[in-house]
């Protein structure tokens, strides 16, 4: 996936599904349970099934992430307000 300079996405979580981001370049930033995780290229971070989170790309470039998710999450995500 790719995240613009300046874009985030909506804070969610999904039920069943887990997730694993995988930051290929620039810097990822991933707001979950209070507090921010900042992912350089060549690092991951584990999301565990029922925690609320967002990407974010804080930066002047663009962002490009793999997300690994099991199982399918595209039918299990529950936007936050």
């Amino acid at each position: 996936e790719m995240i613009p300079a300046g874009a985030c996405e909506k804070e969610h979580f999904h039920q069943e599904t887990d997730q694993f981001f995988y930051c290929l370049e620039g810097q990822l930033t991933i707001q979950h349970n209070n507090q921010k995780s900042f992912l350089d290229a060549g690092e991951g971070l584990f999301m565990q099934a029922g925690k609320s989170h967002k990407v974010i790309n804080s930066s002047v470039s663009p962002v490009r992430f793999l997300v690994i998710s099991c199982p399918d999450a595209h039918k299990d995500r529950i936007d936050l307000v």
